[in-house]
This record gives structure tokens, C-alpha cells and sequence, in this order.
């Protein structure tokens, strides 16, 4: 059992290695003293004479609340009264006997909304909001908790208001509730998350206080190594709970469709391994300047390979940069070179590296770093796995650090890979973070890198989903090729694409190829040289909402029916209540902020776009009968700029606001095959459109945004609720024109208005590390 925060020591040891410990001891304490010299069965005595945590503990005080316990048989009756015991899964619960000795038992009076009684190793109230119990509770005051274990682990809310009727909580599986008329100690709020693991998980590996000598059955008697839970075999519908903290320089592959691999914080699966300096000889190429070594690179034999699979490298945590040549290698430090990179790696292979400031690795003292297994945690052939609060990182696959196939991939890490970094057949991802990748990669024959990748040769009848994640990479690398990309070899394409919030930091595109896309609340920061949104071959519905980009220079920053995409035919495209914000500087790459070419019915209304320099606003030169371009706000600010934008005649215009803060008097409209217009009067008599719209001057937008047209720079696109202005007709611009909506990333809802800044995602491996352990407690305006 583990040692728990605050468990009394009932065993006195000597001092072992100057470390001595009489009392109160936490686990972490015990890993101490076990790295000190206390092993083998003296540990395993000690942890069998310990007594883990129990609720009942919480009550010990005459604390009043209840210890509802449906993974407790013994507890569970049929009917109200509490005469029918329930004996088997798939019964229905009517009444769950409080454990806590205050007799605030639980019941359903109804029959036909009782819960059942379910059993997949441990026994489980499956308690869905259609059937559900309540309990009546004393009054436990304002600062009360509640505590309670479902499939995804350990929740508890603190300082709660509880008094009378309650209902319990609703989830698939609930395993335990508690109610108590006060705040947990921190000793307790520990003692309770790892009571619960013991009933979230069946086998269990803990790298810092684990013993391979265990048999791996509960978090006290975890297994040490991947190896040690790779003996133990869990069968399909399994359960594997990793430690938080945990670091393992091993991939876990378990070949079975386990349920899940979760960690309640974040464990680590390296995929890469230090090189011995001793490895490295002066390479004897004739070009290789006197800088450049060799080392053989060999992978581990447990990898499993698939074509794209190469080598990465590292020196002192910094990519070192891949060439494609040992005489660029001579002429660049920080560089390696695999000849043939894309050849078979399953044996040995040279490679050539030269050391950031041409140092000699033999005896420098930086360590140096390969990628080594194929992934951290490789479940890319199962499906139906949930991965939750897993760290992957380095693996050398061309699927990337985590392969899996259509399953759950929940408050994950995924950094450092190559080609890409997941590779998900369908399913959902959600709360999870793609940090940083070889930048570098693209001099391989196997493709760009595009960090987030659905794929299956067939998708037929598949979808995918992505919530509350994030692309990053850090200060001084951009990914230009994509961010999210999802495609097929064979069949049709995928049923439906979801993305419901998305921070793409110095990434690339959100692209893809499904039947039906729906893009909501992307926010894409410091493109670089790419698109931030581009979306192509869907034949029946294409949705982009809220969406909010910083600088995208290239083509579009919002680009529909680009050719790599595919085309789009009888497409239903919706973009609305998006911010796209250009860059401003002098010389920046021309582009449009919303390019349209899809011969499909396209609905653009209440965005704003900040144009950049020499860009077109707005470019919808292929539209079917029926497209609208309504409600949007279009400012020019900066010198350079020509044009407002180029409509078809298909699309019908009007309440629009073009402002211009410039003062030039040369901007024009355009239709293809028709004149060009130099003031908003001529393109209404020439095209019939914007009957009701205005252009306003620097004058005008001042008082129409509330921190001016300059405050669109740091995110702030809030119009003045004071503002006077109006469209022709005396429609109010304010409540009309542009986002009428916008996502806030803390709360994680939408709220009525405008985006009053930028969110600040994490921006380095370890502030990803902190948000991907509690993604609720990140502060994204602070």
C-alpha cells in the first residue's frame, strides 16, 4: 500500500545513508529512503506494515456529511427500504447506504430512473443524468466538499455550499461520492486522490517509489520500469495507471485495446537516450573541415518501425539541425547528417555531427541525444484506448511520439517529434499540447511536418475531434507546413471534422479533407510564412466561427478551396465573428486576409480584417448564387494597400464598414469582369452592392473602437458602445458590425461582444508541463 501523506510510521528504522525517519512519512520520503539503501523485502515488509488511506478517516471527528461507495456491493440495495440487496451487474440501484455512520443514505423512488450496478473489475454506479440519485443532506455550512471518483479519476470541490436535497454527481462510471461539512487537509486531498487511483486503474507502474519486485496490482505496489508492466501483459479492457512524475527512458507498446493509460498529473515516456562521449570519432571525410564526428546510431530492438521512421538529435536539449550533406555539416555547427535518411534505420546507421560552437564531444561535457525507440507510448494498431496525462516525447516514427489509433487523447504532452507528432486514426483529442518539432524535417522525402495528423488509408464512416488543444512552438522556430491536417489513401474522406478551441502558436495551418468541417474558436498567433486557416475538399458543410489570427502574411490568413486542399463543389461556407489581424511593417509578404475561391455558397458576415501592407482585405472571386458578405468591418492602415477587396457578382453585399485610416484616396472595389471603382458610391452605382454601408475615415474609426484602431494590435477589437455612428439606413453600427461573439479561454465559454486581447498560451516545455497537469488553472490574460 502506498505511504500516504500524513500515514503514522508504526516502524522505527536506523539511519540509512545519514537518512533516518521516525513518524509521519509521505511517499516521496519513502522513495528517499529506498534510493538511501532501504530495498528488496525490507521495503516491500515496510510497505505491507503500513495502512493505506480510507475515507472513513474524514469522519473520524463526528464530521457530518456521507461516504457513498458504489464500488462497496454490500452497500447497494434494489428498492428504497434497503431489503433487497443488489447482487449483480446490471441491476437497478435504488438505494446506496451511507458508509460515513451519519445515515445520509442515497435513493431513487422511481423506478424507472434507478441507476444500474455495473462491474469491469470494480464495481461502478454507471450514474447518467437520465438516471440518477439524490440524498438529503444536513446542513454542511459554506465551506464544504465534494469529493468523488469516476472513470477519468478523482474530482474535488472545495469550499461548496451543501445543504438539503443533493443530487450525485452524473457520470459513466462512479465509483465513490463524499460529502463533508468542511475543507480537506492537504494530507487528506492527497490520501483521497490516491485512494482513488486504486479503483481508476488494475496495474500500475511508478518510476520513482515502484519495485519491479511488486506485482504491479495497486499505486503501493507499482512496478518500476515499462518492462516490469510490460511482464504483467494487461489484457484488453484494462486499465494501466502511470505515477505522476514518473520518467521512463522506455516505450510502452501494451498490443492490446487496453481502456486506458492515465496519469492523475503527468507521467513521461522518453523515446530518445544520451550518447556515450566516448561514441564520437573525428570523422576522416575529406570535407569534413576538421569539426564533424561520427557516431553509430542504432535503435532500440523493441522499436517498431514504418516507413518515414529516421533519427533525431540533440545536444544540450537543442535540436541540432539536419543537413543534407557531411560538407554542409562541416560549414554549419549545431548540424548532423544521416546519409539516406529515409532508408531502413532497423540497423545501425553513421551519422555526422557538428557541435555548436565546433567543440570536440568526446569532451566537452554537453550531453548529446538520439531519438531511439519508435514513440513514447505506441498504441497505433488498438482502438477504443484513452490516454490521459501522458508525456510523450522523441520518438523517431514518422507517426510521432504518440501513434494511436481511434481512441481518447486527453490533458496530454506531446513533444519533439518528427514528421508529427500524434497520428490518430479518429477520435478525440482534448486539453492536450503538440510542443515543438524538427523544423528541420522538411529536407526528407517523406513531407512537411504537421504536428496534429488524422489518418487511416480508410476513413469511411470516421470523424474526428479536437478540444481545448494547442500547437507551440517555441521563440525562434515556426512551422510553416501545418498544424492540424487530416487525410486518407482510400474510400471517402472523413464524415466530419470538429475543432472547438484551438491556439496555434507559431504554427502552420488547421487543414484537412472530411465531409463536413467545423472550425470554431481558433486562435492562431504569429503564423509566419503560412496560412492560419486553410480548408478545402468538403462537399457538404464547411463552418469557421470566432476565429481570431495574428499576423498570417501568406496568401490568406483564412484561404477556402487553396489547390492543396482540393476543391470544394456545393459547399454550404459559413466564416463569421472572426478577428484576422495583419502585420503592418513595411516589405511584409503580400496576402489576402480572406481568400474565397470555392464555386460553393459562402456566408461571410461579422468579421473585421486588419489588412496588412500590400494586401487584398478580401478576395471572393468564386462564389455561387446566394453568397453573402454582410455585417463585416474592413480597415486599411497602412500605406501600400490598394484595394479593398474583389467580389463576384454572385455575392450580394451590404451593412458592411470600410474604414480607412490612411487618408489615401486611390482604393478601390472590383468584381471580375467589370470596372474598378474608387469610391464607395461608384461601386454601388457599378455593382448594385453595399446599399447601406459606410466608409469611414481615422476620424470616425476612433470613436467607433473602443482603444481606437491602434488597440487592434494587442487583441482589443471592442467597438464603443457610446459610438454614434450608422449604417445609411440608421442602423447602429455598434451591435451590428463585425464579432458579435468571441471565445474566452479561461472561463471556456462563448461570450457576447468583441475579444478585448490576445490569449498568452504557454510558450515553453515547462510552462506546457504546468498547464497540461491542471489546464483549468492556466491564466491566459494575465
Amino acid at each position: 500500500m502506498r505511504i500516504y501523506p500524513g500515514t503514522t510510521v508504526d516502524y522505527e528504522f536506523a539511519t540509512l545513508g545519514g537518512l533516518g525517519y521516525t513518524g509521519t512519512l509521505n511517499d516521496r520520503q519513502f522513495a528517499a529512503l529506498r534510493a538511501e539503501g532501504l530495498t528488496g523485502s525490507l521495503a516491500d515488509m515496510f510497505m505491507q506494515s503500513m495502512g493505506g488511506f480510507s475515507p472513513a478517516a474524514l469522519f473520524a471527528a463526528s464530521e457530518q456529511g456521507a461516504w457513498l461507495d458504489p464500488s462497496d456491493l454490500s452497500t447497494l440495495y434494489q428498492d428504497t427500504a434497503g431489503t433487497t440487496p443488489v447482487t449483480a451487474a446490471g441491476q437497478a440501484v435504488g438505494m446506496i447506504r451511507d458508509k460515513s455512520g451519519r445515515g445520509n443514505h442515497a435513493t431513487q423512488a422511481t423506478a424507472g430512473d434507478r441507476p444500474l450496478y455495473e462491474n469491469d473489475g470494480r464495481g461502478y454506479l454507471s450514474n447518467v443524468s437520465s438516471d440518477t440519485m439524490g440524498a438529503t443532506m444536513p446542513n454542511l455550512g459554506t465551506d464544504a466538499t465534494l469529493a468523488y471518483c469516476d472513470q477519468n479519476g478523482v474530482t474535488i470541490l472545495a469550499n461548496q455550499t451543501i445543504s438539503g436535497a443533493v443530487t450525485l454527481p452524473t457520470s459513466t462510471k462512479i465509483y465513490w461520492v463524499i460529502y463533508l461539512d468542511r475543507v480537506l487537509t492537504e494530507a487528506e486531498r492527497l490520501g483521497l486522490i490516491a485512494y482513488g487511483e486504486d479503483l481508476v486503474a488494475e496495474f500500475y507502474a511508478d518510476s520513482v517509489a515502484g519495485l519491479d519486485a511488486y506485482d504491479g496490482l495497486s499505486s503501493g505496489r507499482a512496478k518500476q520500469t515499462i518492462a516490469g508492466l510490460h511482464a504483467l501483459s494487461p489484457a484488453a479492457g484494462k486499465r494501466v495507471g502511470l505515477a505522476d512524475d514518473s520518467y521512463w527512458l522506455e516505450q510502452y507498446k501494451p498490443g492490446v485495446a487496453l481502456q486506458s493509460v492515465k496519469s492523475r498529473g503527468l507521467a513521461t515516456l522518453d523515446g530518445a537516450d544520451v550518447i556515450d562521449p566516448g561514441d564520437f570519432t573525428l570523422s576522416a571525410h575529406v570535407d569534413a573541415g576538421g569539426v564533424t564526428y561520427e557516431v553509430t546510431l542504432s535503435v532500440d530492438p523493441n522499436a517498431v518501425l514504418v516507413s518515414g521512421d529516421t533519427y533525431m538529435m540533440w545536444e544540450n536539449d537543442e535540436w541540432l539541425v539536419r543537413r543534407t550533406s557531411v560538407a554542409l555539416v562541416a560549414a554549419n555547427p549545431g548540424s548532423f547528417y544521416l546519409p539516406s535518411p529515409n532508408a531502413s534505420i532497423s540497423t545501425p546507421r553513421l551519422a555526422y555531427v557538428h557541435p555548436f560552437g565546433s567543440t570536440n564531444p568526446t569532451s566537452d561535457g554537453k550531453t548529446y541525444e538520439a531519438s531511439k525507440r519508435a514513440a513514447g507510448l505506441e498504441l497505433a494498431s488498438v482502438d477504443g484506448v484513452t490516454v490521459e496525462g501522458i508525456h510523450a516525447t522523441r520518438g523517431l516514427s514518422a507517426y510521432g511520439p504518440l501513434p494511436m489509433g481511434n481512441g481518447t487523447v486527453r490533458r496530454c504532452l506531446i513533444s519533439k517529434g518528427g514528421k508529427h507528432n500524434i497520428v490518430q486514426a479518429a477520435g478525440l483529442i482534448e486539453d492536450t499540447i503538440c510542443f515543438d518539432a524538427e523544423i528541420g524535417r522538411s529536407v526528407l522525402a517523406d513531407g512537411g511536418l504537421i504536428p496534429y495528423t488524422f489518418y487511416k488509408p480508410n476513413t469511411t464512416g470516421l470523424s474526428w475531434e479536437i478540444r481545448r488543444s494547442m500547437s507551440i512552438c517555441p521563440v525562434g522556430r515556426t512551422i510553416t507546413s501545418g498544424a492540424v491536417y487530416s487525410h486518407n489513401s482510400a474510400g471517402p474522406n472523413y464524415s466530419s471534422g470538429t475543432i472547438e478551441g484551438f491556439i496555434s502558436l507559431r504554427g502552420g495551418a488547421v487543414e484537412g479533407v472530411q465531409t463536413e468541417q467545423y472550425l470554431n474558436d481558433i486562435c492562431a498567433l504569429d503564423v509566419g510564412n503560412g496560412r492560419a486557416v486553410l480548408l478545402g475538399a468538403a462537399s457538404s458543410v464547411i463552418e469557421l466561427r470566432r476565429a481570431l489570427i495574428r499576423s498570417a502574411p501568406l496568401a490568406g490568413a483564412v484561404e477556402i478551396n487553396h489547390p492543396a486542399a482540393g476543391a470544394i463543389t456545393g459547399a454550404a461556407v459559413e466564416v463569421s465573428h472572426c478577428a484576422l489581424h495583419k502585420p503592418t511593417g513595411t516589405g511584409v509578404t503580400t496576402g489576402s486576409g480572406a481568400a474565397f475561391n470555392a464555386t460553393s455558397v459562402v456566408n461571410f458576415h461579422h468579421n473585421v480584417i486588419f489588412a496588412g501592407a500590400g494586401a487584398t482585405p478580401v478576395s471572393m472571386q468564386v462564389a455561387q448564387a446566394g453568397s453573402q458578405f454582410r455585417f463585416n468591418i474592413i480597415v486599411i492602415n497602412q500605406a501600400g494597400t490598394r484595394e479593398w477587396g474583389r467580389w463576384h457578382s454572385n455575392v450580394a453585399m451590404d451593412y458592411n464598414v470600410y474604414i480607412n485610416n490612411t487618408g489615401a484616396s486611390d482604393y478601390w472595389w472590383q468584381t471580375p469582369g467589370s470596372g474598378t471603382a474608387f469610391s464607395l458610391t461608384e461601386w454601388r452605382t457599378e455593382s448594385g452592392k453595399d446599399t447601406n454601408s459606410v466608409e469611414l475615415n481615422a476620424a470616425q474609426a476612433a470613436t467607433l473602437f473602443l482603444n481606437g484602431v491602434a488597440g487592434m494590435a494587442n487583441g482589443d477589437f471592442r467597438l464603443d458602445p457610446a459610438c454614434p455612428l450608422t449604417f445609411v439606413d440608421g442602423t447602429p453600427l455598434v451591435g451590428n458590425a463585425g464579432p458579435q461573439e468571441y471565445y474566452d479561454w479561461n472561463t471556456r465559454t462563448v461570450e457576447v461582444g468583441q475579444p478585448s486581447r490576445w490569449p498568452v498560451p504557454p510558450a515553453t516545455l515547462a510552462e506546457c508541463e504546468t498547464y497540461i497537469t491542471d489546464p483549468t488553472a492556466w491564466d491566459f490574460y494575465p
